[in-house]
């Protein structure tokens, strides 16, 4: 009987380890494709940023592959004030070592972060958008950190969860069944 049950709990073990690995490593994959946000950090009156801007918008991949998100860097840009999203600007910049000293400031993912105007964007997002998208700028804004390292899943909404916490459970799992099997032999 007791044989049984640990043979029972062992069964149940894998079966979610598996469950588990299956939906958190196969199934994004699977899955339709995330849009990319573009992240375009502006000054009001910017005429770069509105070229910038309107390139995005005549991109044949736009609303198809990505959107775009303007965040206000500077409030106009002749007395170059701070604006709402000047510190956001100023965190993201430093992870892709871009020295912020205009606008435009362009974001791609993870893989694109640079000021200026850029008329060669169409396969960098591409590129995203097949890579799979990894959300910098909202994962700074939420206050997360190694956000150019790792793929960050939505949990619920505003709320990511990194990939290596799920990796971690996933070793637990495996560890855990590992040691019951080894327990069970020895009996």
């Amino acid at each position: 009987m007791k044989n049984k049950l640990i043979w029972l709990i062992v069964s149940l073990l894998v079966i979610v380890c598996a469950f588990l690995t299956v939906i958190l490593f196969i199934s994004p994959d699977v899955k339709e494709k995330e849009k990319v946000n573009v992240y375009v950090f502006v000054a009001n009156g910017c005429p770069f940023c509105d070229e910038q801007l309107k390139y995005l918008m005549e991109l044949d991949t736009y609303t198809e592959e990505f959107e775009i998100v303007t965040k206000e860097l500077n409030i106009d840009n002749i007395n170059w004030e701070p604006g709402k999203d000047y510190d956001l600007g100023m965190k993201v910049g430093k992870l892709f070592h871009a020295d912020i000293d205009g606008t435009p400031f362009v974001v791609v993912s993870n893989i694109y972060g640079k000021v200026g105007f850029n008329n060669e964007l169409r396969d960098t997002i591409s590129r995203a958008y097949n890579l799979g998208h990894t959300d910098v700028v909202s994962c700074v804004e939420h206050g997360y950190e190694h956000c150019m390292e790792s793929k960050y899943l939505p949990v619920k909404e505003n709320k990511y969860l990194p990939v290596r916490i799920i990796e971690m459970i996933t070793i637990i799992c495996g560890l855990v069944f590992l040691v019951l099997f080894i327990r069970l032999l020895r009996k």
